[in-house]
């Protein structure tokens, strides 16, 4: 999973997405995709706090990374609050039933009360 890299006999976590095509019945592809910032993190090749200088002039705390937490959030959903790397994010108060939803820019208005004007550019 990282080609040269030392052993470092941490324990590392990884959440694996597995994407197959199956055809005939039989296995025809199959696409793995897994989280290797999230692996860097747990290994110690990469700090989320070690932000470039011109993304920290631009008001960038920390890279939008995460370790071993990505994968137990798979496990346990509530392990872990979600979201926190989207600014902007509100949550809702604990035992609110309804999902927490991120602030949105209010929409321009659209010409004809938003209407469909049938793809014509006069409206006929």
């Amino acid at each position: 999973m990282l080609p040269d890299v030392p052993p470092t006999n941490k324990m590392v976590h990884v959440a694996l997405v597995s994407v197959v095509c199956i055809r005939g019945g039989k296995l025809y592809h199959e696409h793995i995709y897994w989280d290797q910032a999230s692996v860097l993190v747990q290994v110690g090749l990469l700090d989320p706090k070690l932000v470039p200088e011109g993304f920290r002039k631009q008001g960038l705390k920390r890279l939008p990374v995460y370790g071993a937490e990505t994968a137990e959030k798979v496990l346990d959903e509530s392990c872990q609050p979600s979201n926190e790397l989207i600014s902007g994010w509100k949550r809702r108060p604990k035992g609110d039933p309804g999902a927490a939803l991120p602030t949105r820019p209010k929409q321009a208005a659209t010409p004809n009360g938003g209407k469909s004007n049938g793809g014509h550019a006069n409206g006929s």
